[in-house]
Formats: structure tokens, C-alpha cells, sequence
């Protein structure tokens, strides 16, 4: 950041995870302190079971190319999930979309398809993805579902949320309670 003599900073839309904080200080002299204070953090916000997007916010330009990851947090018992989100169509166009590694963490493999559809302004993708082969019929944990990438359009502020349909299920195909989605902007 800029120099400032501020003394407090809310850090805003920070994601799951470790985290290192620096100060440096520089004296009226201009003198550049020359080893910056640092204060190391760890942000574990969200209770599990959840599905949240990372990162929860993510600055590009118009026109360049970004991604964001679904996580599956503190899940357990998941054989599989039917993950729906929904974002402005001119404001970001869907690239690709890879299969993350939480689905193989029991070895297996992963049985995927997903379909998209633009209305009125808006794009929603499903997402239906599951794993089979696997040690164990089910994964527990926290882990990458899948990456999004994206083409910026549109200048502005614009949400990817997760709609009500998303679940997440069970070996037997049952749904597992979901305790937050925390969408991405």
C-alpha cells in the first residue's frame, strides 16, 4: 500500500488459509525501516460442511483471464454433488472448467458433466460430479472440486453464487446438510 500514518486496517475478503501481515515504517527523516514487522495469521471462518468459491474476490481487467476455485469445506462422507452457479453473462464468460483433485482423494476416479445455460442476462452452470473406483466409496475433507476460468467483459462488481439446487451426497446418494456457501464477487 501507500504509505500512511494509519494505525488500524480491515483487510476485507480474506480466503481460508494462512495469511503474513507486513509493516514497515519509515521515520519523518525518510529513513525506510529496513526489516518490515511481520505478524503471521491463519483465517478458519467457515464451519464445514460448505462449498465456497475461492478467491471471494477477485480484481481483473476487462478482457483478461481469470479463475476461481469451488472448495469443498470440512466435508465428510461425500461420494458426490450437484453444484449449481449462477453470473452475469456479460460480465464474465466461461473458458474451461477442470476437475479438481478432491474427488480422487480416495484414489478413485472421477465421473463429471457439466452444461450451461445463458437467460436473460445471466449464465448458470451446472455441475454434477462424483467419484467411483475409489479404496472408499466416499471423501472426507477439505479440497478443490473444480477450477473455473473465466473472460472478464463487463467493468464492475459481479457475484458467482451458488443456487439453492447444490448438494452435495452420500455413497447412497442421499444429500448431506450443506451449513454455508459462501459465494465469490
Amino acid at each position: 500500500s501507500e504509505w500512511s500514518s494509519a494505525t488500524l486496517v480491515t483487510l476485507s475478503y480474506l480466503d481460508e488459509g494462512s495469511h503474513v501481515f507486513l509493516v514497515q515504517s519509515r521515520y519523518l527523516s525518510g529513513v525506510v525501516e529496513e526489516w518490515p514487522d511481520t505478524l503471521l495469521f491463519s483465517v478458519d471462518a467457515i464451519e464445514g460442511p460448505s462449498l465456497r468459491i475461492q478467491r471471494l474476490k477477485t480484481e481483473v481487467a476487462s478482457a483478461a483471464v481469470f479463475s476461481v476455485d469451488i472448495i469443498a469445506e470440512e466435508v465428510e462422507l461425500v461420494a458426490g454433488a450437484g453444484i449449481t452457479l449462477k453470473f452475469n453473462a456479460d460480465a464474465m464468460t466461461l473458458q474451461t472448467l477442470t476437475e479438481g483433485p478432491f474427488f480422487t482423494l480416495n484414489g478413485g476416479d472421477i465421473l463429471s458433466f457439466d452444461t450451461l445455460a445463458t437467460d436473460a442476462g445471466a449464465t448458470t452452470l451446472q455441475l454434477d460430479i462424483a467419484t467411483y473406483n475409489g479404496t472408499q466409496d466416499y471423501i472426507t475433507g477439505t479440497g478443490v472440486i473444480a477450477t473455473l476460468e473465466f473472460l472478464a467483459g463487463n467493468a464492475g462488481e459481479y457475484d458467482i453464487k451458488f443456487l439453492e439446487t447444490t448438494t452435495l451426497r452420500d455413497s447412497n446418494n442421499e444429500p448431506i446438510e450443506i451449513e454455508e456457501k459462501v459465494e465469490g464477487v
